[in-house]
């Protein structure tokens, strides 16, 4: 998996789906990275982001969703 920047002019994300269960590093809209843990596979996460980083992301099948 490689890092996901979001484009300048793009608005950050609504949710984040987590098709297989575990942790994602992300960098949040305040400009913080934080880890969210053992994130449930199967759903749209509500989470307002602007990078998912591949250090520390165990989480797989992620995808934004604006």
């Amino acid at each position: 998996m490689q890092s996901v920047t979001l484009d300048a002019g793009v608005s950050p994300t609504r949710g984040i789906y987590v098709g297989g269960t575990g942790n994602v590093s992300v960098v949040m809209t305040s400009g913080k990275t934080v880890v969210l843990t053992a994130l449930a596979a199967g759903m749209i996460h509500p989470i307002s982001v602007t990078r998912v980083n591949t250090t520390g992301t165990t989480a797989t099948n992620i995808l934004l969703a604006w």
